[in-house]
């Protein structure tokens, strides 16, 4: 039975789509060289390899060309290596990965917003990352951020209510400051996350 990783199934399923137009046997001898070459890879020897393999739009532009000029449907031919030899698609590459990132973590520093808009964009288009991950570094500092000043306000409450306000407990205009400056500093952290996580695959 095969046994693909997660970036061999998406990939497969993406030249499964693109190879509809192409004629049998062709499109099946493709898909299968290309399946027998992923299968049993590990995640970073599979996208390794996939990055060799190129797009899959690619694969089956040349697979049409092939047929129309009369090119048997050999995945050893020479126009089959043609094929493979195509670059990989923007979104696999490591470069946006990392430029994604570092948008994330710095990019409200250098543009305030805007600067992580783009990093969000970036590192949403990357598909190097898992959607949980890109949720995680996205979604998670404001989560933290939110949790954080709810506690401080119940904190402020209760004080207020037996009359003895902890002076080290933010008023809400502190709160209102602290939280960009913390909204900041978490997308630092969750920049570092990604590139970690990025390194290791």
């Amino acid at each position: 039975m095969p046994d693909f990783s997660p970036a061999a199934d998406t990939y497969l399923d993406r030249l499964a789509n693109e190879l509809r137009a192409v004629r049998e046997p062709l499109r099946g001898d493709i898909w299968s060289g290309i399946a027998e070459e992923l299968d049993g890879l590990a995640e970073t020897d599979a996208r390794s390899r996939i990055a060799e393999l190129g797009d899959p739009s690619f694969i089956a532009r040349e697979a049409r060309n092939a047929v129309d000029v009369g090119t048997i449907g050999d995945t050893t031919s020479t126009g089959y290596t043609t094929v493979v030899a195509q670059r990989p698609p923007l979104s696999e590459s490591r470069g946006l990965a990392v430029l994604g990132a570092i948008a994330l973590g710095v990019g409200g520093f250098v543009v305030p917003f805007v600067g992580w808009v783009v990093g969000v964009v970036l590192v949403w288009m990357s598909s190097l990352w898992r959607t949980r991950e890109k949720v995680i570094a996205i979604v998670g500092p404001f989560v933290v951020l939110i949790l954080a000043a709810v506690v401080s306000r119940s904190i402020n409450g209760w004080a207020a209510v037996s009359g003895t306000e902890n002076p080290l407990v933010p008023v809400i205009g502190d709160i209102a400051v602290s939280s960009v400056i913390g909204a900041l500093l978490l997308n630092v952290i969750a920049m570092v996350w990604l590139l970690v996580r990025l390194g290791r695959r």
